[in-house]
């Protein structure tokens, strides 16, 4: 298991309780998380009372930069491709490199993906039962059945920074906040992933060879 769930205790929602920015918001949790496993023992109690960066201003910044280069203004509905948004960190120096995962997804191969990079930014459609639960606050877990409020809804597309799992679970940055969802609904309702290696990540030259083997 990822240890960083038990340092970093506010996220912040990087302005994705607001904005459609939670691609944004999952790029950057994953860049926190990164930070935190290759700090300080300073740098990560830092994290855990709530000073990192980068911030919700910041996010927000760089959200509405993107945008632009597509002539959109940021808002609720206004949600960023994360290969487009990818594409253009790497354009910005910033990303040295990025992939989609294979697809159909597999358990297997996400978590060896997560183990190799440290995150994932996992993409799909939020349940309606889900959805109703955004905000910072502790949530319960995230369950799929066969009621309609607990399937993916194609009108609630999400992404959430995927750092960490258990035998039965498994555990996501959104909101500001860890969200624990069962297996069975990651699979029927998160069915893309991208990892990508950042300029500031010190364990880059390991990841880049796996990078180009995906």
């Amino acid at each position: 298991m990822n240890r960083v769930w038990r340092v970093v205790r506010n996220w912040g929602s990087l302005g994705n309780i607001v904005d459609g920015d939670c691609t944004v918001a999952a790029y950057y949790h994953i860049i926190m998380a990164l930070a935190v496993l290759n700090g300080s023992s300073f740098k990560r109690i830092l994290y855990r009372v709530g000073f990192h960066v980068p911030g919700t201003p910041f996010a927000l910044k760089e959200y509405a930069a993107y945008l632009a280069t597509l002539g959109q203004k940021p808002g609720p509905d206004t949600g960023v491709d994360p290969a487009g948004w990818l594409a253009w960190q790497q354009a910005q120096g910033n990303v040295l490199g990025w992939k989609q995962l294979p697809m159909p997804l597999t358990e297997a191969s996400l978590r060896a993906a997560l183990d190799k990079f440290g995150g994932v930014m996992l993409g799909g459609e939020l349940s309606q039962n889900a959805d109703a639960n955004a905000g910072p606050w502790l949530s319960w877990a995230w369950t799929y059945s066969t009621n309609k409020f607990d399937q993916p809804d194609p009108s609630l597309g999400h992404e959430v920074a995927y750092l960490d799992y258990t035998r039965n679970m498994d555990r996501v940055v959104t909101w500001g906040r860890w969200q624990y969802m069962t297996i069975t609904f990651r699979i029927k309702c998160f069915t893309y992933g991208h990892v990508f290696v950042h300029k500031s990540d010190p364990d880059a030259a390991r990841k880049l060879p796996f990078l180009e083997a995906l």
